[in-house]
Formats: structure tokens, sequence, C-alpha cells
């Protein structure tokens, strides 16, 4: 490692103190999700263990008599509170909890099927199996979707007021429970969109963050290395300089050993400057560019469908990487912000070339727009994708019309920048 004087850092050190700087970064951008998901499952964990407790008391308040089989009621019970005991006892583990609210949501549905089925009248209080209806929407929303979670609670609804209909009739004495029905479905509802709701932002906060991050990142990155030049620059200019003067004063024998000394020395540091001034020969593997972008997917409001074609074994170097991936995060966003809704088919792929290229496509059958009737304000097809490929020696490609999708195909190919 050398050294010069004036210089306080080596580009070894700079980029490990960059690399921890972007690796906390990084660690902080990805914490709302997490929170956002731990907080869901305390939430869950609580409602379900008080609405349990109600439902516990009604069952030892009512037993199983109601039923026309006994048997049928302790099933019943248990299908609804064992499922249940594991939500709240999994709360610390999200994860682990999904696979329990999913136990839970699939044995309440049974046990509501088979209380309308065998009590006469699955209404009349106290009906303690009704308790948990809340907590069946809460459980349904955390490992599904918001649509497959509003189905489920229109579902239990709707058994609510058919149960009442059944016994009662079309009649006046119906509208007791249909107004439960419609209480469960609207209580049911709101806890739904409230999750769907908490997770969307987080989800755009996430997003924002990863985009604001890889922007940071080249900066820095640029920033770094133009001041570690200019400092370079600076001392070799000064000493080359001192080394001709002294050359040219130099008329004794003395004089001239010290200018060929200092000669000596200018060659030495122009040697090292130009050495430590080259870029650096970091590599990115092609695993981890497919990683970074299905990161950034799972990250999106709308589903895209990532494919690879090839092995992708081979690396690119770190700036080509960092534009590749920055670009087709780009691409991707404008389709999720302006393609459609999520309803819209979105695909990435990444295909290798056999020369070591890359070729990253992100193709949506959304509205289409006309690329040469983009606006000069409008910098996210002009600077955010195709500015960062040129950049590297890449090449864009952006094919749309309007109602007939968007492909943008991003490729870099070794012997194109060698050329």
């Amino acid at each position: 490692m050398v050294t010069f004087p004036g210089v306080s850092v080596t580009r070894a050190e700079e980029s490990t103190r960059l690399g921890r700087e972007l690796n906390s970064i990084a660690a902080v951008s990805s914490l709302g999700a997490h929170r956002v998901e731990r907080w869901i499952a305390i939430c869950i964990g609580l409602i379900g263990l008080l609405y349990g407790i109600l439902a516990l008391t009604g069952i030892l308040a009512d037993g199983v008599q109601r039923f026309d089989l006994p048997i049928i009621g302790w099933a019943v019970a248990l299908l609804e509170l064992v499922p249940l005991a594991f939500v709240v006892l999994t709360t610390p583990w999200p994860r682990i909890q999904r696979w329990a609210s999913l136990m839970f949501v699939v044995g309440y549905l049974i046990a509501v099927l088979l209380w309308v089925r065998f009590v006469p009248n699955p209404l009349d209080q106290p009906s303690w199996i009704w308790y948990l209806c809340t907590v069946a929407s809460a459980c349904v929303a955390q490992p599904f979707g918001r649509t497959i979670a509003l189905w489920y609670t229109v579902l239990i609804a709707l058994l609510v007021g058919a149960s009442g209909v059944v016994h009662e009739g079309f009649t006046a004495a119906a509208r007791e429970p249909m107004m439960d029905a419609v209480f469960s479905l609207t209580l049911g509802a709101l806890v739904v969109i409230l999750v769907d709701l908490f997770r969307s932002s987080v989800r755009k906060i996430d997003t924002t963050a990863r985009l604001a991050l890889e922007q940071y990142r080249g900066t820095v990155e640029r920033a770094a290395q133009e001041l570690e030049r200019a400092e370079v620059d600076a001392l070799v200019h000064d000493t080359v300089l001192a080394s001709l003067s002294a050359a040219v004063q130099a008329h004794s024998p003395q004089q001239q050993h010290v200018a060929r000394d200092m000669a000596d020395d200018a060659i030495v540091r122009l040697t090292t400057a130009v050495a430590l001034a080259a870029p650096l020969e970091e590599k990115i593997p092609l695993e981890d560019v497919h990683k970074r972008l299905a990161e950034t997917i799972a990250l999106l409001e709308a589903p895209v469908l990532i494919q690879r074609y090839g092995l992708l074994t081979g690396a690119l170097p770190a700036e080509v990487a960092h534009a590749l991936i920055q670009a087709a995060t780009q691409a991707l966003t404008n389709s999720v912000q302006h393609a459609g809704d999520a309803a819209v088919p979105r695909q990435l792929t990444l295909r290798p070339t056999e020369n070591g290229g890359l070729v990253i496509e992100v193709i949506d059958r959304g509205r289409g727009f006309k690329p040469d009737q983009i606006a000069p304000g409008r910098l996210g097809v002009r600077v955010s994708i195709r500015g960062r490929v040129e950049s590297v020696g890449g090449e864009v490609r952006v094919l749309s019309a309007p109602d007939r999708g968007t492909r943008v195909v991003l490729s870099w190919n070794p012997v194109e920048t060698a050329s």
C-alpha cells in the first residue's frame, strides 16, 4: 500500500468505508416493511387473545349442548381455539404466525359451516362462534392479499346473514341477523383495508428509499473518485514542477544530484498515481444483479414476472452493473406508475450474452406511449434510463405505442465497449 503526504486514505480504505455506509443505509431502508409486519403480528396476537378469551367464556357458559351432536360441538370448539392459540403464541415470529393464521382461517370457515348446519338456531344468544369474525378477517389479511381477504370476509358475512334468513325466513325477525351480517362485513373489511393500506404505504416508502440509495451510491462513488484524482493530480503536478524547476536551476554537481533525486521521486509518484487513478477491477456477479432486481420487484405495488434465460455465471464491471440495475429499476417504476394498475401483465427478463454481456428487458402490456413525443422536462427515459446505460457503453431501445404496451431493452456488451 502506497500513501502520499496530504492524502489521508487509500482507495481501498475509502471503498471499504463507503461500502459500510451504503450497507447501513440499505439496512435502514428495508426496516419499514419488517416493522409493519411485526406490528400487524402484534395486533393480531392481541386481538386473537382478547376475542379468544371471550369465545372461551361463551363456550364454557353455553357448552356444546346447542348442537344436535355434542361431538360436533367439541370439533367446532377445537377448530377455533387450537389454531387461535397458535396465532397468539407465535406473535413474536411474524413469519410463523402467517402459517398459524392460515390454519385458523381454514379451521374457522369449517367451524362456521358446521355451526350453521348442526345448530338448530345459529344466531340465538350467546352465539360465541361469531365473536371471532373480526379475528378471522385480520388473520386472512396477514398471509393473503387484499382481494382474497375481502372475499373471505364477504363469505363469512353471507353465512351470518344466510343462517338467520334460513331459520327466520324473510320476515321482520330476520332483520337482526342481517344487521349482524352487515356489521361483520363492515368491521372485517375495515380491518383488511387498514392492513393493506399500511403495507402499500410502506412499500412505496421502501421503493423510494431504494431508488434514492441507488442514485446516492453512484453519486458518492463518482464524487469520491473525482476527489481522489484531484488530490493525486495536484500532488503529482507540484512534484513534477518542483523537479523540473530544480533541474533548470542545477548548475553545480550537488544541485544536479538533488535534481536527479527529485526526478526519480517524481517518476515513482507518477507511476503510482497512474495505478491509483485507474478504475477498480471490481466485478459484480450476474446472480447478484438478478437478486437485487428481484428485491426491487418485491417492493413494487404491481406483480412482475421475472425470468432468466441461460446460466447467470458471469460477472459485470461494478459501474456497468449499477447502471443496468438503476435503469431497470427506473423502467419498472415507470411501468407501475404509467402503464396501468396491478392487473397489467409485467415481465422482466435477464439474458447473458455469449461474450460476457447482459441483456435486460422490462415489458408490460399497458397503455404504452409514443417515445418520440416525450416532453423535454421528463427525465425518466432520457436521463435515468438511456443516460445511465449509455454512460457505461451500453445500449437502450424503447419500443412502445399507445395501447400496445412497452418494451425497454437494456444491453451491455464488453466487445462493443472495447472497440
